[in-house]
């Protein structure tokens, strides 16, 4: 970067490093504070069968699905 004097030059680092240091400051933010979001989509009734006979609850094909087992589900989520 060429600049006309030395007190431009000066001006234009200053701004520029205070400049990466903010992005550097919002890359960390978004690295630490954010979470990843959840499904919005409810699970299907046989995505919650499956989890529940890999996590040894005896569930039947056909009628409703306990709401302890939704419950576990939703919380092993």
């Amino acid at each position: 970067m060429f600049c006309e004097t030395r007190a431009l030059a000066q001006e234009w680092t200053y701004r520029f490093l205070s400049a990466a240091l903010a992005h550097a400051d919002e890359e960390t933010h978004v690295e630490t504070e954010a979470t990843p979001l959840t499904s919005a989509r409810a699970a299907s009734p046989g995505e919650v069968r499956q989890w529940a006979r890999e996590h040894g609850y005896a569930v039947s094909d056909p009628g409703r699905i306990p709401r302890e087992i939704r419950e576990a589900f939703e919380a092993g989520r």
